[in-house]
């Protein structure tokens, strides 16, 4: 895998200096994010369908991080609107959300994730340092990276049954390259990350550009209702309980 670099610059210098780069990641699918089960069944056919086209979406797509200083946004970056493209739709209801950005600040450990869902804009804050990330001596050459890998617990509660479920996060960095600001809300690791896999998704970097002379300039969203995580995540769960209780109706 061939990643284009632009004014790469030694480790040393990196560190002398205030960093600023522009990043671009490819996002895919790793596995079903619905049709987990064994199921052959017709609903699990149409799943599959879907998620076949939410793959091909993720083909077109791709993200941008930039970061300037202690700052960074993390977007999905395309010149056409989304909402056009085909199979946009598809993918949103199977849990692929592509709007909305990440606004990282770690010199005063937030995470700011506006994104929109229920027909209103939020502004849903975390802490930057909120991945408890184990950093292994464990390293591989991706691209002309050599990168380290490191590894947390993400819980994540599944929207229809509430539970909470333990996810196992896997990132591979490079120390090189010293930004703590991430791919989104996973952040705090010493080194800007290269590859990144979830449960069901994998984002891999394709470009990367350090100190470009224009294209970082960092705005905080302000627009949107501000909620903690838990606030956000407990709007979900009263939604799927009276999901359920008129579906009793």
């Amino acid at each position: 895998m061939k990643i284009t670099i632009i004014l790469l610059l030694t480790a040393s210098n990196l560190f002398g200096q205030n960093i600023s780069l522009k990043a671009t990641y490819s996002k895919s699918l790793t596995q079903a994010v619905i049709s987990l089960s064994q199921k052959e069944d017709e609903a699990a056919k149409i799943l599959r369908g879907f998620e076949i086209q939410a793959i091909e979406l993720l083909k077109e797509i791709k993200f941008e991080l930039i970061v300037k200083d202690s700052k960074s946004l993390f977007y999905a970056n395309d010149n056409n609107p989304l909402e056009g493209k085909k199979n946009y739709k598809t993918a949103i209801s199977i849990g692929i959300n592509l709007k909305g950005k990440y606004y990282t600040d770690f010199e005063k450990n937030e995470v700011i994730n506006q994104k929109e869902s229920l027909g209103e804009t939020f502004l849903v804050k975390e802490k930057f340092d909120k991945y408890k990330w184990v950093l292994h001596n464990e390293t591989k050459k991706i691209g002309q990276f050599l990168c380290y890998k490191a590894t947390a617990i993400e819980e994540v509660i599944h929207p229809f049954s509430n539970e909470i479920r333990k996810n196992i996060i896997t990132c591979w960095y490079n120390p090189e390259i010293p930004v703590k600001c991430g791919i989104g809300k996973y952040t705090n690791l010493p080194g800007l990350i290269i590859s990144l896999e979830t449960n069901n998704t994998k984002m891999i970097l394709n470009d990367l550009v350090l100190n470009p002379k224009t294209g970082v300039e960092i705005k905080k969203p302000s627009k949107g209702k501000p909620l903690s995580a838990t606030e956000f995540n407990n709007i979900g769960i009263e939604m799927t309980r009276n999901f359920k209780e008129r579906k009793k109706l």
